[in-house]
C-alpha cells in the first residue's frame, strides 16, 4: 500500500462503485451534496478532487472501506440539480477516523493505494512463438 494520505470532500453514492479510469455521469439533487460540490468547483482549484465511497461501507466500522478519488471533469448547475461528470483517479483506503464536517462539507482522510503492475501475458497467448532458450 502507498503511504500518501490526503484529505478530501466525501461523496457517498448508493449502489454505485467508481473505478479508476471510469467516467461516471451524476445528477445530484440532494441539497447538502449540492452545496459540497458547488463549493469544491467554485474553490478554483485546478484539480477538483473528491472522495467517492459507498455509504454501506461507512456504516460498518469493522469493514475496510475502499473508495476512489474522483476528478470533476464537467459541471452544470440548473438550480434544481447539478449535472457533472466524474473521472475515477486512484483507489484509496478510507480512514474512518476522523470523518468530520467543516462548513457544511464532510471531509475524510484516505490513504492512496499503490496499484499492482498488470500481469504479464505469455507471448504464446498473443500469437507469438515463445523464445528459444
Amino acid at each position: 500500500e502507498g503511504s500518501q494520505i490526503t484529505e478530501l470532500p466525501v461523496v457517498s453514492l448508493d449502489n454505485i462503485v467508481l473505478f479508476p479510469g471510469q467516467t461516471l455521469p451524476l445528477t445530484v439533487t440532494r441539497q447538502s451534496m449540492m452545496r459540497t460540490l458547488k463549493k469544491l468547483v467554485e474553490d478554483g482549484s485546478s484539480r477538483r478532487l473528491l472522495l467517492v465511497v459507498c455509504p454501506a461501507a461507512l456504516a460498518s466500522p469493522s469493514s475496510r472501506c475502499v473508495g476512489t478519488t474522483g476528478e470533476i471533469r464537467s459541471f452544470r448547475d440548473t438550480g434544481e440539480a447539478l449535472h457533472l461528470v466524474v473521472l475515477g483517479r486512484q483507489r484509496v483506503s478510507f480512514l474512518l477516523d476522523p470523518l468530520f464536517r467543516t462548513s457544511g462539507t464532510y471531509m475524510g482522510s484516505a490513504q492512496i493505494l499503490t496499484e499492482p503492475p498488470p500481469p504479464r501475458i505469455p507471448l504464446e497467448v498473443m500469437g507469438h512463438p515463445a523464445p528459444r532458450r
